[in-house]
């Protein structure tokens, strides 16, 4: 029992062609949307830094002043400005891991995943 099929080989290949192109043009709006919602991630992480590096600066201009004269009363001053330091120290950097936890959340995972997926057909296909 012979399968005939009605379909030229052209037209067969044109369909296969046709297929690639939709799953390329597929990945590549995947491909965009992540990068969009990864761009809205970058932009809070790098405020969440400036933040950070502002507050820290603002922090070693008046806080470290007053947090010093105050400990200077019962410390050493030297002493005094070395626990203020290393508390705003602290505390900038809290903020700065903040902002690199949310850097680290970057990637394309859907895309990755979608091509492996489509890889092997579209290796299939073309045999």
């Amino acid at each position: 029992m012979a399968i005939t099929n009605s379909r030229s080989f052209g037209e067969i290949l044109s369909d296969i062609a046709g297929n690639v192109r939709e799953i390329v043009r597929g990945e590549l709006q995947l491909f965009k949307a992540e990068t969009r919602e990864n761009l809205i991630t970058l932009r809070a992480g790098l405020s969440f830094v400036a933040i950070g590096g502002v507050l820290a600066t603002l922090a070693v201009a008046a806080f470290q002043l007053a947090a010093v004269y105050a400990l200077s009363n019962v410390l050493a001053p030297w002493l005094a400005a070395a626990i203020v330091g290393a508390v705003t120290a602290l505390i900038a950097a809290a903020l700065v891991a903040t902002g690199v936890m949310l850097f680290r959340k970057l990637g394309l995972p859907n895309t990755r995943q979608s091509i492996r997926e489509n890889a092997p057909w579209t290796g299939n296909q073309s045999t």
